[in-house]
């Protein structure tokens, strides 16, 4: 028998919402290290800790967890609660000169779906400073913020409305910024449902045909009804197919996706949770299969390999190496690292069949990830390659996929 969970309607659902609620919180309670314990992450509410955890919770976390005094330059404050109604979000300026208090962020990630409209600019910094006013905002934003005040986080980021968006100079330097400010976030939202900016992304879903059967156990002691569905996407197809993930071939989504700590995905059937540790699905009773060792076949386009492809703590924990998702320490050729240029060998590849809108920001889209990998093995980035494994990364040629022509970059950009 498989079994299951229903799922919610309507993604914008208190119910749906206090599920994600839920495992954010449970991740930040539990998860530190490699952890043996064994929670039902899926149990509401977050607040009801078993004694018998309290192991778990003493555990000590990843570098990626601990404040390290890194701020986005800009956040967007989802408002104060009142009794009553929130108050309007506004731009909340962090890099003035004065040492900020220690913030939690949401990071977005979106289509922009071709032009955009509503951008941060020069000429509206000011005035976003005092307020954004949600009915302004296209539906995407506007869920966003709706998601993040009821996952109770206070920022969000959004690269949209946190970068000004006509100069150029701010654009380069918060590029250089965009690996951490995804990096250091409490959580990484993922509108795969929204196509552009005005899509939004809680949603109503499509409506799920349940069958409900009698059933009953003599041995169990136990009779009722029970719900039968046809089988939903799975996770590996919800977040790669083209058909379900408009996030599945963009750019910059890899580097977003590879280098939070947490994400939910919020997809176009169900939410899918996932952190270094565990992937749990809405509408699924056990936890998603987790792989380990870096001869996992990737398919093209594929998100499933996730975050463990730079934790070698967890990824490679019967080796009991010490790096984590910051890179603070660096692995050893005991440790295997050709076998982990291979791995980057395989990001790259797979990054590489992805699109960007902008094509000059090809090398930038990858420099977050590339600037962890280059600490975990202690070695020195340029233009897509490790010096320390040159003579093996030259070897590369262009692979042709259907539909699409490989050609050289119209203006120059690196050596190849």
């Amino acid at each position: 028998m498989v079994t299951g969970r229903q799922t919610c309607d309507d993604v914008s659902f208190g119910n749906c919402l206090g599920l994600a609620r839920a495992w954010l919180g449970r991740c930040k309670q539990y998860h530190g290290g490699i952890s043996s314990f064994n929670v039902d992450y899926r149990t509401l509410p977050a607040e009801v800790i078993e004694d018998s955890d309290a192991k778990a919770r003493n555990s000590i976390k990843p570098e990626w967890l601990k404040d390290n005094g890194f701020r986005p330059s800009r956040t967007i404050n989802v408002g104060v609660k009142d009794a009553k109604t929130w108050g309007e979000p506004f731009l909340e300026i962090h890099r003035d000169g004065i040492s900020t208090p220690e913030i939690s962020w949401a990071a977005l990630s979106h289509s922009w779906g071709g032009k955009a409209s509503f951008i941060l600019t020069t000429d509206k910094v000011e005035e976003w400073k005092r307020e954004i006013p949600m009915a302004a905002m296209p539906a995407t934003f506007r869920d966003a913020v709706k998601a993040t005040r009821e996952l109770g986080i206070q920022h969000v980021w959004i690269d949209s409305l946190c970068i000004i968006q006509d100069s150029p100079e701010d654009w380069e330097r918060e590029a250089e910024l965009m690996g951490d400010v995804y990096r250091r976030s409490t959580v990484h939202l993922a509108a795969h449902r929204s196509r552009n900016s005005d899509d939004g992304f809680l949603k109503p879903r499509p409506k799920a045909d349940y069958v409900s059967l009698p059933f009953s156990s003599k041995r169990l002691k136990v009779s009722g009804n029970m719900l039968v569905r046809t089988p939903l996407t799975s996770y590996r197809d919800s977040l790669s197919s083209h058909h379900h993930s408009v996030l599945s071939s963009r750019g910059w989504v890899f580097q977003e996706t590879l280098l939070s700590p947490r994400t939910i995905h919020f997809s176009h059937e169900q939410l899918f949770w996932e952190c270094p540790n565990m992937s749990i699905a809405e509408g699924e009773a056990l936890k998603i299969p987790r792989y380990f060792g870096v001869n996992y076949p990737v398919s093209p386009l594929d998100l499933g390999f996730g975050k463990l492809f730079l934790i070698p703590t967890l990824a490679d924990h019967e080796r009991n190496i010490t790096a984590d998702n910051s890179g603070a320490t660096a692995l050893t050729e005991n440790d295997g690292v050709s076998m982990w240029y291979k791995r980057w060998y395989l990001i790259v590849a797979n990054y590489s069949l992805r699109e960007l809108t902008v094509a000059t920001d090809i090398l930038p889209a990858l420099s977050g990830i590339a600037s962890a990998f280059g600490s975990l093995v202690g070695g020195r980035y340029t233009a897509g390659l490790f010096l320390e494994d040159m003579a093996c990364g030259l070897l590369w040629i262009p692979e042709e996929t259907v539909g699409r022509e490989t050609q050289r970059p119209s203006s120059y950009r690196a050596p190849t």
